[in-house]
């Protein structure tokens, strides 16, 4: 795990202008892959880009944004590749699909959970199952840096679906009247902020309770409990817990014509949360996410080789020796 909290000390500052990312293209037929602050996007696009350049001989770079620039940059195609979008966090996706902007290829996983997560000793030790169990244990999560006398939920960034869903959850006085009164609903504006809370308290065994999603390396190397919701799911009541995401392989429009046998091998990437924890952890023993992704491209060719035609396939094998 420390491996990962020295990455954890680089966060991402603000929102950048779509222009920005424009600017930071070295040329129009270098393929550019999108990279959130999460671990998960790193490795798969690592795995893409290994192949890429080794199966294809086309050269690539990622390019870092925050969800926001990134879909704004699809748009308009200063980014071509996104290999981890979250579809249902994104509010904008069916509209910018119908819309042709950019274009759904593939799913890269299906299986994954998000929600309002503690550690499993918490769950242990007070039988915290359901987010109304938090109540009468708020004191445990008194942060007075944030709020007197209230509990903290940890948030994810703001604009993320599942944020806004989770403050709908809390504005819902009807309901999660109690809930709000307890606790304060604390949104954090990068991933790698989210994640430092939750290693610290839960390398001391502290109280924390947050939003987090699988895969993730915390998912993989942390016990890790979902507080349930009895009721059912309603994104603008903010009700129950959010459904598994279609975490999809979306590419710009145009990008079929210009790399159509790379359009072909993105169509066929497909893994899933479970897959994609191991490949973390290996990212963190390794501490280096291209030789992590050559590793695990050497233990798994009955995954990815019938994503491309036995020729790359070949290609990819000799650069792994």
């Amino acid at each position: 795990m420390k491996n990962f909290i020295k990455k954890l000390s680089i966060v991402f500052v603000g929102i950048a202008l779509a222009f920005t990312v424009a600017a930071c293209r070295e040329e129009e037929d270098v393929i550019s892959l999108a990279e959130g602050d999460w671990e998960s996007q790193v490795f798969h696009n690592r795995v893409m880009g290994f192949i890429f350049e080794h199966g294809y001989g086309a050269e690539w770079e990622d390019v870092q944004a925050d969800t926001p620039v990134v879909v704004q940059s699809l748009r308009t195609g200063d980014i071509d590749v996104n290999s981890e979008m979250w579809s249902d966090n994104v509010t904008s996706y069916q509209d910018d699909l119908e819309a042709g902007y950019y274009h759904e290829i593939a799913t890269n996983f299906d299986d994954n959970f998000q929600g309002l997560w503690i550690p499993g000793y918490l769950q242990d030790d007070y039988e915290i199952y359901t987010v109304f169990d938090l109540i009468e244990h708020k004191e445990m999560f008194y942060s007075t840096e944030v709020a007197d006398e209230k509990g903290i939920v940890h948030g994810g960034p703001s604009g993320w679906a599942a944020t806004n869903f989770l403050q709908n959850k809390f504005n819902n006085e009807e309901i999660y009247g109690d809930l709000s009164d307890a606790f304060e609903f604390y949104p954090l504006e990068s991933t790698a902020t989210l994640n430092v809370t939750l290693v610290d308290a839960y390398e001391s065994e502290e109280a924390w309770v947050g939003y987090h999603w699988t895969p993730t390396w915390p998912h993989a190397e942390m016990d890790l409990r979902l507080l349930e919701d009895p009721y059912e799911y309603d994104y603008d009541e903010g009700t129950g817990n959010i459904p598994p995401t279609p975490v999809t392989v979306v590419v710009t429009d145009g990008f079929e014509e210009r790399y159509p046998e790379i359009f072909e091998f993105l169509s066929n990437y497909e893994t899933s949360a479970d897959i994609t924890s191991e490949a973390l952890v290996l990212m963190d023993e390794l501490d280096d996410a291209m030789e992590a992704a050559k590793e695990w491209l050497r233990n798994n060719e009955d995954i990815w080789t019938p994503w491309v035609p036995e020729d790359v396939a070949d290609n990819v094998r000799d650069a792994l020796q």
